[in-house]
């Protein structure tokens, strides 16, 4: 599959609003959670869903649990329902999995401390897609 950013990125807001865009439902509630609860256990640590590779990730004290989607390139696109973030790179890195990595690394950290809690639990949702 051939996508942008922007367009990759839309399958992380879908599975954020509950499988509904623009008011209709695309994915069942029933299959939105079956496909991102933990499947098949994996020797790092982390776990799969169907299609999705699942992270506890630590902030600071916190632990946040995210999915992602990726592909040979290091396209991925990782949500974080938690925080009602959705996020997504599209880069041309073909075979070259330690590029990958520093993106899970350095971009999802640096994402998670730059959000900001306006009531102590969430914070606002910017909808760039």
């Amino acid at each position: 599959m051939h996508v942008i950013s922007r367009d990759f990125l839309k399958f992380g807001q879908l599975y954020l609003d509950g499988g509904i865009w623009n008011g209709t439902r695309l994915v069942s509630a029933t299959w939105l959670a079956q496909s991102t609860a933990r499947q098949v256990d994996r020797s790092d640590g982390s776990s799969d869903g169907f299609g999705w590779h699942r992270h506890q990730m630590r902030v600071g004290a916190r632990s946040i649990e995210t999915y992602e989607a990726s592909g040979n390139g290091g396209q991925i696109m990782i949500v974080i329902p938690a925080l009602e973030v959705a996020m997504a790179v599209t880069p041309r890195s073909y075979g070259q999995f330690h590029r990958w990595q520093r993106i899970r690394e350095v971009l999802l950290p640096g994402v998670l401390r730059a959000v900001r809690y306006q009531d102590g639990s969430h914070p606002g949702r910017t909808r760039i897609c």
